[in-house]
């Protein structure tokens, strides 16, 4: 099929009996003219011509309220021209806000998802109208064949159409799948649409958490080994650290170059071999076996499950602090209540947005 000619605006018809022509168009310094709705003639090329209803856009946008029902030159028009946007965008809120959505509405490219939230902040349309529409758009995602930088262009629209589920797998899997500082990508040119640098950090927190606690569970046994009294002690840690050395956390140095998911598929981590030393002891045998290993990968794979939305939420900056209900999730290691995904202690802690302050005097408390 040929593709459309740039050159000729698309038609969308959103209402049939619509009384209102919205031209967008893209501005051209010096470039072609055409004559907009007001008579006047505009640099510009127009991209596309909506045909919509002026009651519903100015009930549901108070920017264009005030230019279509106020004292504005177009009050008095029949057609107005735009530039904020992108077809795909334009198109998408005219259609949620007519309730006249198409198939084609859950297949436009991720770049147009950003420039429909840029659109809602400009013409301060409700982003929740789109939540519903964004819940469909994400499922027909096929989220094994995502790659780390779509993950890190999902972040912020998961967030901010509010997609529990979508959000918690993004997070969890950068966590377990980034060697290196997760940042998000923005596919716009609008720098200003980004997530709170508190949800980065603790996205970051989370994968150095993850790391932690596999080379703690990898290195347990060698300081047990050093508290035993056994003759065979010394050979059964050589043997130990040999095993270590093919699992890819040795040498220790340049293990930050792989992500922690990464080290725990590694051939040698999954199927763990060190060969016992002639009568080992019974002790020596036990943390030489391959059940030492597998104990700590399937600790460090359930542990983290991702951020939480609905607690990150609940513990934004604001006068008079964090409620109490927060703080007894964790007393009754119930951390998950009232959350629309499932999680554990980890998912909680590092979905606080809060002062560090008060997470220190709650752990304090506990103590």
């Amino acid at each position: 099929m040929a593709s459309p000619d740039p050159k000729i605006p698309k038609i969308v018809t959103i209402d049939p009996e619509g009384d209102l022509t919205i031209n967008f168009y893209e501005p051209i310094k010096d470039g072609p003219e055409y004559v907009g709705g007001s008579g006047k003639r505009i640099f510009g090329r127009v991209l596309a011509i909506f045909k919509v209803s002026r009651q519903v856009v100015s009930r549901n946008s108070r920017q264009f309220g005030m230019m279509l029902m106020g004292v504005f030159q177009e009050a008095g028009q029949h057609v107005i021209d735009i530039e904020e946007g992108t077809v795909n965008s334009l198109e998408l809120w005219f259609r949620v806000l007519h309730d006249a959505m198409t198939d084609e509405m859950y297949c436009i490219p991720i770049e147009d998802v950003w420039e429909a939230i840029e659109v809602c902040g400009y013409r301060n349309f409700d982003i929740k109208r789109l939540n519903t529409w964004f819940e469909k758009w994400f499922s027909s995602t096929d989220l094994e064949e995502l790659e780390i930088e779509d993950m890190c262009t999902l972040l912020y629209p998961c967030h901010e159409f509010n997609h529990a589920k979508g959000f918690a797998f993004l997070t969890k899997s950068l966590a377990y799948q980034m060697a290196g500082h997760i940042t998000e990508i923005n596919p716009t040119s609008h720098r200003h649409l980004h997530l709170e640098g508190n949800a980065i950090g603790s996205i970051n927190g989370a994968r150095g958490s993850l790391r932690s606690k596999m080379l703690r569970g990898l290195f347990e046994p060698v300081d047990e080994y050093l508290k035993q009294r056994c003759s065979c002690k010394a050979e059964a840690l050589f043997s130990y650290c040999t095993g270590l050395s093919k699992t890819g956390i040795w040498p220790l140095e340049s293990h930050h170059k792989k992500s922690v998911q990464t080290i725990l598929d590694g051939p040698n981590f999954i199927k763990f071999v060190c060969k016992p030393p002639p009568n080992a002891c019974v002790n020596c045998l036990e943390r030489l076996a391959s059940s030492t290993l597998t104990k700590t990968r399937l600790n460090v794979l359930r542990d983290f499950d991702g951020l939480c939305l609905d607690c990150m939420d609940r513990t934004k900056p604001k006068l008079g602090g964090v409620d109490e209900d927060y703080w007894e999730h964790d007393r009754r290691r119930a951390w998950s209540s009232d959350c629309r995904i499932t999680h554990d202690q980890p998912t909680w802690y590092f979905s606080f947005m809060g002062r560090k302050t008060e997470m220190r005097a709650h752990q304090r408390k506990k103590r």
